[in-house]
């Protein structure tokens, strides 16, 4: 019976593969959350989507902070588009090349961004924010080479 031990968990996780496979795009089992935090004065607005998920529009005071959870696949992508004043900015807050960039705690992974009237700054760590995006600048976000 052991010697046919290896061959029956192969096969279990094949079936639990085959389950978890919905059109091609394998979910992965860890919870994501972003983290969004609002060091701009008055008022700052945004709204968050996914191709499947439209998260409403979400107003934040100084000092304010929002988040929201998901069960990524390879293919999530989540973008808000962001309000302040006069100025607005939309970009990816979490993708599949940033899910490498965010902290990987036991069960879940974490995104954290601040928002400034610089711009917007990102962690891994809610302690150690690099700046990203500018309000200003149409520069790509880079989530490897934050400077």
């Amino acid at each position: 019976m052991a010697r046919f031990l290896p061959f029956i968990i192969l096969i279990f996780l094949l079936v639990c593969m085959q389950t978890l496979c919905e059109q091609g795009d394998v979910k992965i089992f860890f919870k994501t959350s972003v983290h969004i935090t609002s060091a701009v004065r008055g008022q700052l607005r945004f709204r968050c989507q996914s191709k499947d998920d439209d998260l409403g529009n979400q107003t934040l005071s100084t000092g304010g902070y929002y988040d929201f959870h998901f069960h990524p696949s390879f293919r999530t992508l989540f973008f808000c588009h962001f309000y302040w004043n006069s100025l607005d900015k939309s970009f990816d807050v979490y993708a599949p090349n940033l899910a490498g960039s965010c902290e990987h705690g036991v069960v879940n992974y974490d995104c954290f961004w601040r928002v400034t009237p610089m711009g917007f700054y990102f962690s891994n760590n809610d302690k150690d924010y690099k700046f990203a995006k500018s309000w200003w600048k149409s520069e790509g976000f880079h989530p490897f080479c934050l400077i």
